[in-house]
């Protein structure tokens, strides 16, 4: 089944009278000059659509025979030569006048030549007709009964200037129109493609364009004349078939975008529905099944575009908006014109070439549907700009309200920051400037017992004052370099603490012994070198308050794994375990908190003659290990 075109008027010409009749008959093969009939003649009336009824699922060839008189036309009239105009040939066939080939159509197996909507027309010339008696046409017609109408169109035999416009009026209504028709639904659906590209929020013109689309495909194949690539006519009719269900489909999506509705389920039966008829029309078990198929399909779809029209018109109605109220103007327009079109290739008795009126309301829907898209676009980017400035709007309070609490989380890190800082340098007070004035106080008992002169003490005082102003410059560099990472070479990180100790031991008359690798194997954070620095300070100035010492050592050393610290005297000793459960020793707690910090591990080792302190720390990035 196929839609067809043809003219909108049919003018009266003025040579009828010469055609006296019109016969049918099946023949077997292809045309011949003379051919013989495989069955009786029978009359037709032209056009002829009575194939099927005739003969139900025959696909093959036959032979019209027209007779007409020549004898009211003037011989030899160059002006107004006689005419022969022929509407159509469904599918391909040749034409012979008085058993002289007139035509022949490139292509009589298939693929066969498509000239459903092809008009012809020829100049009969003295030769090829008898003024004297009657002539004969023979129109042989390759038909497929899915192609409607299948057979012979239209037959006029007239003066040029009389079949002539009927020529024209059925050229543009079968080809030029049609075509006109695909190329401007062709163009308006790769511009809406194009604007759904660019946006994709524009749902609307997706599915615009895949209407469009859809009709092309649908529509163009029908007006094929050269079937190439697709194998035979019932390919044609098969695709054909198939863009006017997914053209159904698609038209159905963008009325219901235009509403503004959504559902999910209606959407999936329907895409389900155009899968199984898709299906269908691809693989009908029988060939006597496909034409109840394809009229139960189209049918079917065309059922089903009808009732989403009414859905539609009803919904504006409740929801009324001007560019929906075009809409429904257009899809009245659009319901008339295809229920007169379905009337027409469905009527079971026609007398003359169908007048079809799809592709004449193409540029007029066009127009209007640009109209539609135009403000349906307007009042959507309208829409989008308020909603962005009303998200903008709510960006803006989130990111006011986000600073606030980024203010309020900084003003609580930096609050958090001076406590610990005062912590810290409780704890730098206590291990570094409370241990030099340790220190320089029992120095100054010390001389202070002994029969010292009063250069001496000056000496002794003026030292332990450098010590106390270069141990108070340590704690306020520390300060502001607390952030720069360790040095590369355990003796550079060293040396303030080696500079300042030894100097104090020498004054003391105490020897202090240092053992520090050359290069470090892994080197270590600033955070551990800190403590590890603390560490020896507490425990030096231990030694200096409490030991009485003579050597003090200092051991360096680090492995794959760990970093050590061991500080050894030859003091006097203490009661390790009676120490720790008095609390006596808040320097020996803080070393402990500060190994732990560290995940390290602190040990302490006492008993006359020998203390010994060891500290061990994992490298950077490791977790200790025994």
């Amino acid at each position: 089944m196929s839609l067809v075109s043809s003219p909108l008027f049919a003018a009266p010409h003025s040579c009828n009278e010469a055609i006296v009749s019109a016969q049918v008959a099946k023949v077997s093969s292809i045309p011949v000059p003379t051919h013989t009939p495989d069955d009786a003649w029978s009359d037709v009336r032209l056009p002829d659509f009575s194939w099927y009824e005739r003969w139900p699922d025959y696909q093959g060839w036959a032979l019209y025979r027209v007779t007409f008189r020549a004898d009211c036309f003037q011989r030899g009239r160059l002006d107004d030569p006689l005419t022969l105009v022929i509407s159509y040939l469904n599918t391909a066939g040749a034409v012979y006048v008085n058993s002289q080939l007139l035509h022949r159509d490139v292509s009589l197996r298939e693929p066969l030549t498509q000239g459903v909507n092809t008009p012809r027309h020829w100049i009969l010339t003295d030769a090829d007709r008898h003024t004297d008696k009657l002539n004969t046409l023979h129109v042989y017609v390759k038909g497929i009964p899915q192609r409607m109408p299948a057979g012979l169109g239209s037959v006029v035999i007239a003066p040029y200037h009389d079949a002539m416009p009927l020529y024209n009026a059925w050229l543009w209504s079968k080809l030029r129109f049609p075509w006109m028709s695909i190329t401007v639904s062709f163009a308006f659906g790769l511009a809406s493609l194009v604007v759904w590209i660019k946006n994709r929020q524009l749902s609307v013109f997706f599915w615009y364009g895949a209407v469009n689309l859809a009709w092309v495909l649908f529509y163009g194949v029908l007006q094929l004349q050269d079937p190439w690539p697709l194998p035979n006519t019932l390919a044609i009719l098969k695709i054909s078939h198939i863009a006017f269900v997914f053209y159904v489909a698609c038209f159905c999506m963008l009325l219901w975008r235009f509403a503004e509705r959504r559902s999910p389920r209606l959407e999936f039966s329907l895409w389900g529905c155009v899968a199984i008829a898709s299906m269908a029309l691809l693989y009908v078990p029988s060939p006597s099944l496909r034409p109840i198929v394809d009229v139960a399909v189209f049918l079917l779809f065309a059922i089903l575009l009808l009732s989403v029209f009414i859905q539609f018109i009803i919904f504006t109605v409740a929801n009324p908006r001007t560019e929906r109220v075009i809409v429904c103007i257009t899809l009245i327009i659009f319901v008339t014109i295809m229920l007169h079109d379905l009337s027409l290739i469905f009527s079971p008795a026609r007398s003359e070439e169908p007048t079809i009126w799809a592709p004449y309301a193409t540029l007029p829907a066009a127009l209007c549907m640009a109209i539609v898209m135009t403000l349906f676009s307007r009042r959507t980017i309208r829409r989008l700009t308020s909603f962005n400035t009303a998200l903008e709007s709510e960006i803006e309070a989130a990111r006011q309200t986000l600073q606030t609490q980024m203010n309020e989380q900084q003003r609580l890190r930096i609050a958090n920051s001076k406590l610990h800082e005062r912590l810290r340098l409780g704890r730098e007070l206590h291990d570094g400037l409370g241990s030099s004035l340790v220190s320089a106080i029992a120095r100054m008992e010390r001389h202070q017992s002994a029969s010292l002169d009063n250069t001496k003490i000056h000496r002794i005082a003026l030292a332990t004052l450098k010590l106390l102003r270069n141990d108070l410059r340590h704690i306020i560099d520390n300060a502001f370099t607390s952030s720069q990472p360790a040095s590369s070479a355990p003796g550079p990180w060293i040396a303030p603490i080696r500079q300042r100790y030894s100097t104090l031991f020498d004054e003391l008359d105490m020897r202090l012994i240092w053992s520090i690798p050359t290069q470090w194997h892994q080197p270590p954070t600033e955070e551990r070198c800190m403590a590890l620095a603390r560490i020896m300070e507490e425990a030096l100035t231990n030694i200096i308050k409490h030991s009485r010492a003579k050597v003090a050592r200092i051991t360096l050393r680090q492995n794959t794994h760990n970093l050590f610290l061991a500080i050894e005297d030859d003091g006097i000793g203490f009661d390790v375990s009676l120490v720790q459960d008095a609390g006596f020793s808040v320097g020996i707690q803080s070393m402990q908190i500060r190994a732990k910090g560290q995940s390290g591990q602190l040990w302490v080792f006492s008993r006359p003659g020998v203390t010994r302190l060891v500290v061990r720390m994992p490298n950077r990035g490791q977790a200790g290990k025994a």
